[in-house]
C-alpha cells in the first residue's frame, strides 16, 4: 500500500544554498509525525515544498497516489492539504468570521456550516471573537485562529508550523490536546515543534533533521530512548 504521503530524494534551495537536500519522508493516513530540529535545519521549508509555496529542484513529492510537487499552491490546498505557517499569519485587520471564510475560498461542497460548528467545538473562544478584529486577539486565541482556518479548508492532511511558540504553558496543553483531537477526527498532520516533548508527545514518528538533512528518524516510543536526541532535543 502506497504512503498517504511521501516525500522522494526532496532537494529545495534558496538561489545558491541547499535548504534541504535528499529528503525522504512518509506519513501514513491519519498518523501524526513530527519534524525537530535546530533552527534552520530545513524543517519550515519542507513544509513549505509540500504546500507548494517552494518547488523542489529534484526529487517527488506524492499525496493519495498523486505526484503534487509541480502543483500550484491553491491546488494542492483543494486537494486536501492545509499549512497552518509559523507566527500563525492570520489577517489581523479581518474579523475572526472573514478570516475563517477565508480558510475555506476554494470550497464548493454543502459541509462548510458543519465545519464551522466543528470548528467552535474545538475553538469554543472563537465562537465568542467572531465580530473581533483578529489582531486583537491574544496570541494564544490567535494561534487558535490560525489552526481553525486551516480547518476550514476540509484538510485531511495539516501541516502545523511551531504552534506553541510564543504560548503560554497552559495554552500550550490546550493547543496540545487540540491537536490531538483534530487528529482522532482523521486528519493527518505534520508538526514542526521546537518543543520537542510536546512532538514526541502527539506524533508516532520523528525525523530528527540537521543542516538540511534527516540524521535521524523512528517511533518517537523508541528515539525517545536515544541518548542523542535525549540530550540535545528533550533535555533529559
Amino acid at each position: 500500500m502506497n504512503p498517504f504521503l511521501e516525500l522522494m530524494n526532496i532537494t529545495v534551495k534558496y538561489g545558491m544554498a541547499e535548504a534541504v537536500r535528499g529528503i525522504s519522508l512518509a506519513l501514513e493516513e491519519q498518523k501524526i509525525i513530527t519534524l525537530i530540529g535546530a533552527n534552520g535545519a530545513g524543517k519550515s521549508t519542507i513544509l513549505k515544498t509540500i504546500s507548494g509555496v517552494k518547488k523542489p529542484t529534484m526529487g517527488e513529492i506524492w499525496f493519495r497516489g498523486e505526484r503534487i510537487d509541480k502543483l500550484p499552491p491553491e491546488k494542492i490546498v483543494a486537494r486536501g492539504i492545509a499549512h497552518v505557517p509559523e507566527r500563525r499569519r492570520i489577517f489581523p485587520y479581518m474579523s475572526v468570521y472573514d478570516n475563517l471564510k477565508a480558510g475555506a475560498y476554494l470550497r464548493k461542497d454543502s459541509e462548510i456550516g458543519s465545519d464551522l460548528s466543528n470548528v467552535f467545538h474545538h475553538f469554543g473562544i472563537l465562537k465568542q471573537r467572531l465580530g473581533q478584529m483578529a489582531g486583537t486577539l491574544s496570541g494564544g486565541e490567535q494561534q487558535m485562529l490560525a489552526m481553525a482556518r486551516g480547518l476550514m479548508a476540509g484538510p485531511s492532511l495539516m501541516l502545523l508550523d511551531e504552534p506553541s511558540l510564543g504560548l503560554a504553558p497552559l495554552v500550550v496543553m490546550e493547543v496540545t490536546n487540540i491537536i490531538s483531537e483534530i487528529n482522532k477526527q482523521g486528519v493527518g498532520i505534520i508538526l514542526v515543534e521546537q518543543n520537542a516533548v510536546l512532538a514526541f508527545r502527539l506524533a508516532q514518528k520523528a525525523y530528527v533533521l540537521e543542516t538540511g538533512s534527516i540524521v535521524l528518524e523512528g517511533n518517537t516510543t523508541e528515539l525517545i530512548n536515544d541518548q542523542r536526541v535525549k540530550e540535545k532535543y528533550l533535555g533529559i
